[in-house]
């Protein structure tokens, strides 16, 4: 079953100079947060505010201290049933979906709201696109499009065997959906839509993202990468915990994943997902943002943040546990390089994601290392042994026989 998302409204606006955080700070605020809007306005010559919004079903939120403290806003069905946000082209445009089908839109950086749905006829809204003069809207009805800033919307589903919507992305002139039975390409605006679903093994995807020259869905069983539009569809896993993915977000340190096992970093050149989980001790992580440098995560307890540029920049600074990855060698013997002291541990899991086995764990020191494998408790089949190296993991895919 689906897990329906309870969405809040917060901002958070940020003035001055900002604190550089090695690892995740909790900001407290109301929980689950689904979504994030970032904006950014001039105050004065010399000062700039940067606010974040997001959404969540407990309401509507306001911090001005960097999420210390938070003061409920909003009225009617803002208050309870935010689902997605979207900053429009001009710096104070923002867009609210509701999952009540109501649209918002809001042209002083989110202080007040006007209904923005006139056309737009279905029960929850779920994401927002901007392709030249055009925006469109995802639904559980559809794909709808306005070209005059959400006074009004027609539909746009020609093509479109799956009418729930779980994401859009733009691409040049391509406009992504992603939906509960793949992916689907329009090329023209919306008119029509065409499938693009050859490679995946998933149809219930989430989010879409781009990511240098390649375009990734999120699915429920993880990631896939597409080099030539969504014609081909390969797995990108490597790394990542066998668990939905909720959101993917591009930052100015690669692509970012949020699951429910955490925020997971995979850089430019890289084929390998690297848990970014430092001091995240939620790790039911739902929405990724950034804004002025700082990192944005919401979680089932609260929003946590971190500076960006604390995460890795380039492969070379990956540790060599993620360079190098990890050997498994016939079932039975585990390899793996690491460069400073640290604990590692090694599990098993079976194809529905349950845990079946700890094969080791412990403290080493830097260097290489190889550990024997028990597999003898653990019947023939198809397991995933995850290696877990500080908050930084690898994941490989073995068979086991006898």
């Amino acid at each position: 079953m689906v897990r329906r998302l309870p969405v809040f409204l917060a901002f958070l606006a940020i003035v001055g100079a900002l604190p550089v955080q090695a690892q995740w700070v909790n900001k407290n605020g109301p929980d689950s947060v689904g979504s994030f809007a970032a904006l950014s306005k001039n105050i004065a010559s010399d000062v700039t505010a940067y606010s974040l919004i997001g959404g969540k079903k407990s309401g509507l939120y306001l911090s001005t201290d960097f999420g210390n403290a938070w003061t409920p806003q909003g009225s009617g069905d803002l208050v309870t049933n935010v689902s997605v946000l979207m900053r429009g082209e001009s710096t104070d445009l923002v867009y609210a979906g509701t999952t009540l089908g109501r649209i918002y839109r809001s042209t002083d950086g989110g202080v007040g709201w006007q209904a923005a749905d006139t056309g737009a006829n279905s029960t929850s809204v779920r994401a927002f696109a901007v392709l030249g003069p055009n925006l469109f809207v995802g639904t559980d009805s559809g794909v709808f499009l306005s070209n005059n800033n959400g006074s009004s919307w027609i539909k746009a589903n020609i093509g479109l065997t799956s009418r729930s919507i779980r994401a859009l992305t733009v691409s040049g002139a391509n406009l992504f959906a992603a939906t509960d039975s793949g992916v689907y390409l329009s090329v023209n605006n919306g008119s029509s839509w065409a499938e693009k679903n050859i490679g995946l093994r998933s149809f219930a995807v989430r989010t879409l993202a781009l990511s240098g020259s390649k375009l990734f869905a999120g699915s429920d069983s993880g990631v896939y990468a597409s080099g030539d539009n969504g014609s081909i569809w390969v797995v990108s896993n490597q790394g990542l915990p066998l668990t939905p993915v909720r959101a993917l977000f591009q930052s100015t340190r690669g692509l970012l994943a949020a699951t429910s096992s955490g925020v997971f970093q995979l850089l430019e050149g890289s084929s390998t997902w690297s848990a970014v989980n430092s001091g995240l001790t939620n790790l039911s992580v739902w929405s990724v943002a950034t804004s002025a440098g700082v990192l944005f995560v919401g979680t089932d307890q609260g929003v946590w943040l971190r500076a960006i540029t604390q995460l890795p920049s380039s492969i070379s600074n990956l540790p060599l546990v993620q360079q190098l990855g990890f050997r498994i060698e016939s079932g039975r013997k585990a390899s793996f390089t690491i460069t400073s002291p640290s604990s590692a541990r090694l599990k098993a899991y079976d194809v529905v994601g349950n845990e079946r086995a700890i094969l080791f764990s412990g403290d080493f020191p830097a260097g290489s290392h190889t550990r024997i494998l028990s597999t003898e408790a653990l019947p023939a089949g198809l397991y995933f042994f995850r290696l877990q190296v500080g908050d930084q993991t690898e994941t490989r895919k073995v068979v086991l026989t006898r």
